[in-house]
């Protein structure tokens, strides 16, 4: 089922965002050539860079956010891994995506809410996808994984995180 469902989630595609930070931040960059994007993470998170961009979590680690950059050369790959991540996590995808468009400031991107269950419980899956529109033809996904009472607990940093990403070089 997943499969099926994470084909589905990596072929759609949207056009990026920006907002500002929240409390006190620190700024880092991904992008793999012509054009880069910004994401802003709360002092308090925890980051690390990796393969494609950025992985993210609160110190209790209830709340996890991927930031990653990837082309349609790279799509089914970066699907894989994601596939694969959280079927080793235990994560059970429950039923289709609630897919819908949020548009800020004049700028659209596709969000997806994926019912989910880990360990027999109700987790929260969540995609948003942003296309730049580069000449180098990337974009980015911002991808999260929360227990609900964390997605609950810390809504107002990750709708920052959302938020701030910003796009360069156009």
């Amino acid at each position: 089922m997943i499969s099926g469902f994470m084909t589905f989630v990596f072929v759609t595609t949207v056009i990026g965002l920006g907002f500002p930070s929240f409390g006190q931040a620190e700024t880092f960059t991904v992008g793999p050539g012509n054009g880069f994007a910004s994401v802003t993470f709360p002092d308090s998170w925890n980051v690390r860079q990796v393969n494609r961009g950025l992985e993210a979590s609160t110190k209790d680690q209830e709340v996890y956010i991927w930031v990653e950059a990837y082309t349609e050369a790279t799509l089914d790959k970066l699907r894989s891994e994601h596939e694969e991540y959280f079927t080793a996590q235990g994560v059970e995808v429950k039923g289709p995506p609630q897919i819908h468009t949020i548009t800020k400031n004049g700028l659209e991107m596709k969000a997806m809410d994926v019912p989910a269950a880990w360990n027999g419980k109700r987790t929260v899956l969540r995609y948003v996808f942003f296309d730049p529109g580069l000449a180098s033809d990337w974009k980015l996904m911002l991808s999260s994984w929360a227990s609900p009472e964390g997605d609950k607990q810390y809504d107002a940093e990750s709708t920052s995180i959302l938020e701030s990403v910003k796009f360069f070089g156009k």
